[in-house]
């Protein structure tokens, strides 16, 4: 019997196993490109990349630095982004898309009840959208033929509601002595001295259709050029907030158990701005009331209910205010828009405020 060599150096084929053939499929493997090498090495390279990425975000996180300059490339990049696509609008709701039936189904019962008979309607109405479900517009008060009683009883209500100084007379303008208001014609002026003091980042959510970042930029620009120009921020914190408290003072027709202690915005365009799209303001969820005043021009002003209250048939109401107007509204049921004339000059505050009925 001849003698069988064996090759010493040829690796014997061995055939893999039930189990491994089920973790090749399921981690679709190839079992002819398979090799434990290629693959430990790729494993090593995924862990230092997570262990880069990791200590990167530490640091981060961890330096006010670098915070701000990640803050400001971000917003740097969607104010970008926002010339092509407005993403505005996504941060404020719930869900991205949601359920439009109810609010269907309930006006088309109200035209016609027999069509959605066989249909079963939401039983449930949420307890804060019942001061909104049957309104259609947004009442007027006037400080002369209306006790205070009157607007602290639609507050606690949920409605809102304006305060005028129209037919008035007798009654002195709750704003005829801030300092904002008795010189109107220079409140860019005083904004700018103001702002000119302050870091950019003590304002936020600033929006504006001159390719700026902050309020202080914002009037350097308009110092050089008279362009058509709308703007509108934040003042967040607590300088900021402070120094713009300065140019108003309380009303004194709000209830004392009205604390306006959030941050404040400012509304401002001139040189005959015209607006197409409305404008959202989007105040801080601890915000339970907000209060819009208007210094000089005129402003639209829509009120959006949110989803929830959307959902089960609370439309959205427009009005147009004033110069010495307040309107006051209550941010749980309503979202805020607005929409500048076309004027030479048209400034408005957003107050925020709360109280612990809410």
């Amino acid at each position: 019997m001849a003698n069988q060599q064996v090759d010493c150096n040829k690796s014997v084929k061995t055939k893999p196993n039930s189990i491994t053939i089920k973790l090749w499929k399921y981690f679709n493997i190839n079992p002819i490109h398979w090799s434990p090498n290629n693959h430990l090495h790729r494993l090593i390279k995924l862990i230092v990349i997570i262990c880069l990425s990791l200590t990167i975000g530490y640091i981060l996180n961890s330096s006010d630095y670098f915070k701000k300059v990640s803050f400001y490339l971000i917003r740097i990049f969607l104010l970008k982004v926002k010339l092509f696509w407005d993403w505005s609008y996504v941060g404020q709701n719930r869900c991205l898309l949601f359920n439009n039936q109810p609010s269907i189904l309930i006006k088309q019962a109200k035209k016609d009840p027999q069509s959605v008979a066989t249909v079963s309607l939401p039983n449930h109405l949420p307890f804060q959208c019942y001061s909104c479900q049957d309104l259609n517009k947004i009442k007027r008060l006037t400080l002369s033929a209306h006790s205070r009683d009157e607007i602290e009883d639609d507050i606690l209500n949920k409605v809102p509601f304006i305060v005028s100084h129209e037919n008035s007379s007798n009654i002195s303008n709750p704003i005829q002595s801030w300092p904002i208001f008795s010189n109107a014609n220079h409140s860019i002026e005083i904004l700018s001295q103001i702002y000119s003091t302050l870091d950019d980042n003590h304002v936020c959510m600033f929006a504006s259709n001159v390719q700026v970042t902050s309020p202080n930029q914002l009037f350097n620009n308009l110092n050089r050029q008279s362009k058509p120009w709308f703007a509108n921020w934040e003042n967040c914190a607590s300088k900021s907030k402070k120094k713009i408290r300065q140019l108003y003072q309380r009303p004194d027709f709000l209830p004392n158990f009205i604390e306006l202690t959030h941050p404040n915005w400012i509304l401002a365009s001139g040189s005959n701005f015209t607006a197409k799209r409305w404008k959202h303001i989007d105040l801080t969820k601890a915000t339970k009331i907000g209060i819009v005043v208007q210094i000089i021009g005129h402003n639209g002003i829509r009120l959006t209910p949110r989803n929830e209250c959307y959902r089960f048939g609370c439309d959205s109401i427009e009005i147009t205010i004033k110069p010495s107007d307040f309107l006051i509204y209550n941010t749980m049921i309503w979202k805020l828009f607005y929409l500048p004339t076309n004027e030479s000059l048209n400034l408005a505050f957003v107050l925020g405020g709360s109280h612990e009925t809410y």
